[in-house]
């Protein structure tokens, strides 16, 4: 959580993003069964570094109405947190498990993200 810029983008990059791409988002979505916070930059990863996301989140994603996902709102320090598990996803550091999802995930997560700023599931960061 917090500002980061990606580590996995070359300086050969810059030339595709301009500037190497960073973030100081994170989203909060929450299934009947757990919360799960990831970063702005998790389609980054996605789509530009191969990430494969651990099933348990792309399962959260494909199988739940966007809306649904991001109607609880909580920010990190007002969550209940020992009523329902917490998971983080896509704080990548170092090696990660790299494969292909579906575009109906990536979309879905797009529209996932959307629902997280619009509604206030998105916790911005404030900083460098």
């Amino acid at each position: 959580m917090g500002f980061h810029v990606c580590e996995y983008c070359a300086d050969e990059d810059r030339n595709k993003y301009q500037h190497r791409p960073s973030s100081s988002g994170d989203c909060k979505i929450e299934t009947e069964e757990m919360r799960i916070w990831f970063p702005d930059m998790v389609l980054h990863y996605i789509v530009d570094h191969l990430w494969l996301p651990p099933q348990f989140f792309i399962d959260a994603i494909m199988n739940n109405d966007p809306e649904k996902l991001t109607e609880h709102r909580c920010d990190v320090f007002h969550c209940d947190i020992t009523t329902k598990q917490t998971e983080k996803v896509g704080y990548l550091s170092g090696e990660y498990p790299i494969g292909e999802v579906s575009k109906e995930f990536i979309s879905k997560l797009n529209s996932v993200m959307d629902m997280c700023s619009a509604n206030g599931s998105r916790l911005q960061t404030k900083g460098l």
